[in-house]
């Protein structure tokens, strides 16, 4: 249980749900099926991250072309170039519909363990080939030939990894298009769940070790140390006072006055406080010690990462709403 004088972050996910919308009718488009837009990418594949990967479609004619806007990175940290380039057939259906057929596909690769066992003989992601995946105006999808892979018995006397058409399979993708604004939406709340991500990882558990230390230090010394009260120790989390029980608002908050408030002489005097009872007293008080290693990874993450975060935030926010108000 956090102490009064903490501020309480219940930190909650913030929901990633995205809704679609049908897309308007291109005249110009064969058969008026128009798949230019952003759509989000559902795929076979070990990724970097866990998150969607988007794509902006550029569709000409009978030719589409998809390129990452972001989660283009397989696990290992290499980008694919484009997403694919493929050519549409287009029936004549009301809504219209369609096949999709690619001759380039660049996917990542759906065994990492494999990738890892050949030792660089086989790469974590390839250009792949699909065919006839369906089409309409808001969903693609479809199945992608997957690369097969020989690999000698562990018994053998030759180890051997190598590409084998004759253990090719296929795996299924599928793209769902995204209404206006919904990545620079998505980018908001990815960047909403780093921050209170940093807050839960760095403020709770310093909260928790400051309660910790007021506690063992008035239990030892009463409630004055070499003259000063104890509570000093509490300065970290009694500073800011937010009156609002919503966990980004406040999170946000804290993320920005942390850099001011590491600077400020009450946290040195905090932090010399607890330096002095948990490396100079005989015994060592614990819990200080303690808090003042939380204290020194909440002065790291208040001039680097939270810093990034909150501006990229910001920035983000600016582009959400730039992006709603261009919108007819």
């Amino acid at each position: 249980m956090i102490k009064a004088f903490v501020i309480a972050l219940i930190l909650v996910g913030v929901g990633m749900a995205q809704p679609r919308v049908a897309a308007a009718q291109n005249l110009d488009i064969p058969g008026g099926l128009d798949l230019n837009g952003l759509w989000e990418l559902t795929e076979h594949g070990e990724r970097q991250t866990a998150d969607p990967a988007i794509v902006r479609i550029t569709h000409s004619g009978n030719s589409v072309y998809a390129e990452f806007v972001s989660g283009a990175e397989c696990y290992d940290g290499g980008a694919r170039p484009d997403a694919f380039l493929a050519e549409l057939t287009v029936q004549p259906t009301i809504p219209p519909s369609g096949q999709l057929s690619s001759p380039a596909m660049w996917v990542c690769s759906g065994s990492r363990d494999i990738v890892d066992e050949c030792g660089g003989a086989i790469a974590a992601s390839y250009k792949t080939t699909f065919e006839n995946a369906v089409v309409d105006p808001n969903r693609i999808a479809g199945e992608r030939v997957t690369q097969g892979v020989y690999i000698t018995p562990r018994d053998s006397q030759v180890s051997d990894c190598r590409l084998d058409s004759s253990y090719d399979g296929t795996a299924d993708f599928s793209l769902l298009r995204l209404t206006p604004c919904a990545f620079e939406d998505s980018t908001v709340r990815q960047l909403e769940q780093e921050l209170l991500g940093i807050i839960n990882s760095t403020v709770i558990p310093a909260s928790e070790a400051v309660g910790g230390a007021v506690a063992a230090a008035q239990r030892r010394f009463g409630d004055t140390y070499h003259g000063q009260p104890i509570t000093r120790l509490e300065y970290p989390y009694s500073y800011l006072r937010v009156a609002t029980d919503d966990d980004l608002v406040v999170a946000e908050a804290f993320a920005s006055a942390l850099p001011d408030l590491v600077a400020r002489p009450e946290w040195k005097a905090a932090y010399d406080m607890a330096a002095e009872m948990g490396l100079l007293e005989q015994p060592p008080l614990i819990e200080a010690q303690e808090m003042i290693d939380q204290m020194l990874m909440v002065e790291e993450m208040a001039g680097g990462e939270t810093r990034r975060v909150v501006e990229a935030l910001g920035a983000a926010r600016a582009a959400y709403r730039n992006c709603q108000q261009a919108q007819p």
